[in-house]
């Protein structure tokens, strides 16, 4: 434990995921970026530089001149997304520690099976022995934080592992809905609590009537 101290909490300090919350945590986009332009613009074939300037020049500048490819500075909100946060923020099993403080409103989640925070202050300045006496403690609690602003919500953030992967979790959605910040759409209702929604767009359609 005093080598862990030494070489990864003094000497390299930002070597974990989520040492900055709002960073991407692969190169997911950068890789998705490379295909794009593989696969639209130079064909796959081995171009020269002046070539590869001059086709993303005439075409991408000109495309988000346009607004024809669009930036977004905000995570998307998908159906499944939605979903999950209304079904987590109806359960009423959870008991969550709330403070407030200068960047907004602090939750402390209980995570995976358990359904209180105990001993929150002993947690929060624990000391470990054991690299295992830290792991169990540090993923036992999320921490989500909304603004203060209710029209910034989307801005809250969470150090559970699906934020640092798509920088939006269902505890950040979960809580704007509690709050009312948000209102989760019809779709994301018609799930009973505790079902999983089907792969698929969902069914608009009504069924029919049974008629005895």
């Amino acid at each position: 434990m005093e080598y862990f101290q030494h070489e990864w909490l003094e000497r390299n300090l930002n070597w974990f995921e989520g040492v900055s919350k709002l960073i991407p945590s692969t190169n997911n986009a950068l890789e998705s970026f490379n295909r794009v332009i593989k696969d639209e613009n130079t064909l796959r074939e081995r171009l020269p530089l002046s070539r590869v300037v001059v086709v993303l020049i005439n075409t991408w500048s000109l495309q988000y001149t346009a607004n024809a490819k669009t930036v977004h500075a905000v995570p998307t909100l998908n159906l499944g997304l939605w979903t999950k946060a209304y079904q987590w923020a109806t359960e009423k099993k959870k008991k969550i520690v709330s403070h407030v403080n200068s960047e907004g409103y602090v939750y402390f989640i209980p995570a995976g099976q358990s359904n209180e925070v105990t001993d929150l202050e002993e947690t929060l300045n624990a000391s470990f022995s054991t690299f295992e006496e830290f792991k169990t403690v540090a993923f036992s609690i999320w921490t989500t934080t909304i603004p203060n602003d209710s029209n910034k919500w989307i801005e809250g953030t969470c150090n559970c592992p699906g934020f640092f992967k798509k920088l939006i979790c269902k505890h950040v959605v979960g809580i704007a809905i509690r709050l009312k910040y948000a209102n989760p759409p019809a779709e994301a209702k018609s799930v009973p609590i505790g079902a999983k929604r089907r792969r698929g767009r969902p069914s608009k359609a009504r069924q029919a009537l049974l008629v005895q």
